[in-house]
């Protein structure tokens, strides 16, 4: 036994007098069932199954039995146009022991029932009510300085829906919705109520949806009530394939109380609209969109109100197949308890694709691109706060080249293929920066001006080979890469990666893989000159399956060997070791599975699981 008080007797009766009955019961249930479909048209499943599970940890062991019962059935009324109803019954009974001296023994009761019921599913008006009903019970037995005792949790958590839809002679489609749930426990009592409407509409040229939604939650406990009311409006208008405008209008408001003093109010809107313009045989295309947005709250803080109109547009011009550029404009302003700002951006892009050349086997391009930004900002000065926040004006620039290169080749043999690349980018760019800010400037009112040049260089180069022979297949991968920065703080990355796997077929009913993956990478950091940071890695994995296991016709053996990591500088950072065996059967309706699980850790310590299920379904 596992624990120094026995278990007692009436519980191994009981599961083994349960177990057998039902599974008596469910090896009859073919011959009712072909009768009562006979007769009343009902569709009767199910299942019957039981579980155990064992653990060993840190010198504790611990045993799970579990039985689980589930019943499902389905009919139609009088016709299948006219009404179906659906009943799912589910229960589930479980036993726990463990060495543990906290909670040395453990029993679990779980039932679920489900029911559904719908009226005229094929028609325009559609109904269907739901019901469900979850209730576990956990009974603990704790071993405290007073002695055994015992600790009883119920929870329970029930959910009604209701749906009602209905589809216009014109195709609109709308759908009301009613959904109540509650979760009780010991520890808390939680109520959630939401309601809906759903409407949508597709034209030849335009569609729009509407969505509405009505959310009240309460948490009786804690007496904290919140209330939401949220309704979006979509619309689209596709009067081609070229030209695209949509629409959206949205409106939320919610209040929320806290332990019934605390209350809080809030309410937002946004109006917004975007069009996209691309002709199918013009080298330009024009995009681009204007919002505005308002929001209030009030709270035990004070009140507070926001809002904001942003445009951008956005034009795309391609002169030809190699050259592209873009331009991107916007502006927003915003005004926040009385204080306003102004933000836009100016950005400018042009690039040149080369087309590919080739070099005997290799594939070679390049591209160059460039670009230029500039931003400006503006919030107004409050004198009214306190302290006083003065008036603040903030311009930058930005310009930048890169230029990138990339070369490839592959070869296919008849074993096989492999590849070979490499690329290398390099970009330079300057960043020019005018802020004024009286609080912060040594002299007010005089501008601070900062001169930002970064250069970088990236490059990387890869090797694949897939090699198919003796009956199996060999992926080879490495890739190594470095990326660097020319500046006072300049910073360095080198990453160095590899990979092998091989998938042996040994016969048509067995296979075996294994893996292997190493990774190491180096950071130079000016903030750290006498120190490189190095990390290294690697894991290894091997796998065997075989499908007619002992001989045995449909026998599934699979067993898994994994090592996280090998090449940890300390030995407490490598990875844990886990060696994984499966069995798996399968015939008819009978299903039984057995696994069996070691994890051994850097320590020594060993983990030992195993689990063992069937099921039988009817």
């Amino acid at each position: 036994m596992l624990v120094n008080k026995p278990v007692s007797s009436w519980k191994a009766k009981f599961f083994l007098k349960c177990f057998l009955g039902l599974s008596f019961i469910s090896i009859g249930q073919p011959f009712a069932r072909a009768e009562i479909i006979d007769l009343s048209q009902l569709n009767i499943a199910g299942s019957v199954g039981y579980t155990y599970s064992y653990a060993k940890s840190s010198n504790v062991e611990s045993e799970v039995n579990a039985i689980r019962v589930n019943l499902n059935g389905s009919s139609v009324i009088w016709q299948p146009w006219f009404a179906t109803m659906s009943a799912g019954l589910g229960l589930g009974l479980a036993t726990s022991e463990s060495t543990s001296s906290n909670a040395p023994e453990n029993d679990f009761t779980s039932s679920n029932v489900n029911l559904g019921f719908a009226v005229f599913p094929l028609s325009r008006f559609p109904f269907q009510l739901t019901y469900s009903l979850n209730r576990n019970e956990t009974d603990s037995l704790s071993d405290s300085v007073d002695g055994l005792s015992t600790i009883t949790l119920v929870t329970t958590a029930r959910r009604l829906g209701i749906t009602q839809g209905y589809t216009t002679n014109d195709r609109t489609h709308i759908n009301f919705f009613l959904n109540i749930s509650d979760f009780e426990s010991l520890f808390s009592n939680f109520q959630s109520n939401v309601a809906g409407i759903r409407v949508n509409k597709t034209y030849a040229k335009q569609r729009y949806n509407v969505d509405g939604n009505f959310i009240n939650n309460k948490q009786n406990d804690v007496g904290s009530e919140s209330t939401n009311f949220s309704i979006t409006a979509v619309h689209g208008y596709l009067p081609s394939t070229e030209l695209g405008i949509t629409s959206l209008l949205s409106f939320s408001q919610s209040e929320s109380t806290s332990s019934g003093s605390s209350k809080s109010d809030s309410n937002s809107n946004q109006v917004s609209a975007n069009a996209s313009w691309r002709p199918g045989h013009k080298p330009y295309s024009v995009s681009g969109g204007v919002r505005f947005s308002k929001s209030t709250t009030d709270n035990s803080v004070g009140e507070t109100e926001s809002s904001s109109v942003g445009t951008g547009l956005t034009l795309a011009y391609r002169f030809s197949r190699q050259v592209r550029s873009t331009l991107a404009l916007s502006v927003t302003a915003s005004e926040s308890d009385g204080r306003q700002s102004v933000n836009a951006s100016e950005i400018a892009s042009i690039g040149f694709f080369a087309a590919p050349i080739t070099f005997g086997d290799f594939f070679y391009n390049w591209n160059v691109s460039g670009s230029a930004s500039n931003s400006s900002s503006k919030i107004d000065g409050n004198t009214e706060a306190v302290p006083p926040e003065p008036e603040t004006n903030t311009d930058s620039q930005n310009a930048s080249i890169s230029f990138g290169h990339a070369a490839s080749t592959s070869w296919v043999f008849s074993s096989g293929n492999s590849s070979l690349g490499f690329s290398q980018n390099m970009s330079v760019s300057k960043s020019f920066l005018d802020e004024s800010d009286p609080a912060s400037t040594p002299v007010p009112g005089e501008p601070v001006e900062e001169d930002d040049l970064t250069k970088s260089l990236s490059q990387s180069m890869y090797s694949t080979m897939n090699h198919q022979a003796w009956g199996g297949n060999t992926v080879l991968t490495f890739a190594i890469s470095d990326s660097r920065t020319f500046e006072d703080d300049a910073v360095s990355f080198q990453l160095a990666s590899f990979s092998l796997s091989r998938n042996q077929g040994i016969n048509r009913v067995s296979s075996a893989s294994g893996n292997f993956s190493f990774q190491a990478s180096r950071t130079d950091d000016p903030a750290f000159p006498d120190d490189s940071d190095i990390t290294k890695s690697a894991a290894a994995g091997f796998a065997y399956r075989h499908s007619r296991f002992l001989g045995i016709f449909a026998l599934t053996y699979s067993a898994t060997l994994v090592q996280e990591s090998l090449l940890a500088d300390d030995e407490a950072e490598k990875g844990n070791l886990t060696w994984t065996n499966s069995l798996a059967y399968a015939i008819g309706l009978l299903s039984v599975k057995l696994n069996f699980r070691i994890i051994e850790s850097p320590d020594g310590e060993r983990n030992v699981g195993a689990n063992f299920s069937a099921t039988r379904s009817f």
